[in-house]
């Protein structure tokens, strides 16, 4: 699920099963000031139509967002993101695009990571930031691993936040609390399935 705030909107994730036990990973991604008043919505893929790449060594690509070796996943954000879900057997190498950060977020067990000359190793519950250069991420497991690559195109311009609000500058802040506050946040219908 992708909630794109834009101008505002207010919003709360519960399971729908509170008998099931729930693992998920919930992500922030500011958007550039050309799209910090674009009307909210919310876009969803679901599992079965997740695109996937495979390797003969067996790693496997979820393409959640974006695209990868080829691979684009259907659900399009208002800006240019990858959000790949990836299990690691041996290795694979992700293009950082000149200008674009990227995340990388172990969830489970430990992979190396060669960049920029550099490497390093990252294990479960750690993340490492990358800076694109127009090179190429190589990421290495000695044994299986389950990781998230974040990636998206730098936003140039000043960040100001206040609480869950994220703006360009103090005046979009006051604006997003007076909309906040007059109940003109959008409201978005809750999806009868999940």
């Amino acid at each position: 699920m992708w909630t794109q705030a834009g101008s505002g909107l207010i919003h709360e994730e519960l399971p729908a099963d509170s008998n099931r036990e729930l693992h998920a990973v919930q992500i922030f991604v500011n958007l550039s000031s050309r799209n910090k008043l674009a009307p909210p919505k919310m876009i969803r893929l679901q599992k079965n139509d997740v695109p996937g790449w495979r390797s003969d060594a067996g790693d496997r690509v979820r393409v959640l967002v974006g695209s990868f070796e080829r691979v684009s996943a259907p659900l399009v954000p208002a800006e240019p993101f990858n959000l790949l879900d990836v299990e690691l057997q041996r290795e694979i190498a992700f293009p950082l695009k000149n200008g674009y950060n990227a995340l990388v977020y172990v969830l489970k067990g430990e992979i190396i990571v060669r960049a920029e000359g550099r490497e390093q190793k990252v294990t479960g519950g750690h993340a490492m930031a990358l800076h694109g250069t127009g090179g190429r991420a190589k990421f290495e497991a000695s044994h299986p691993a389950h990781f998230l690559i974040l990636s998206g195109a730098e936003i140039q311009g000043p960040v100001v936040t206040h609480g869950p609000f994220i703006m360009n500058d103090a005046s979009q802040i006051k604006d997003a609390l007076a909309r906040y506050h007059a109940g003109r946040m959008g409201q978005l219908e809750a999806f009868s399935e999940i």
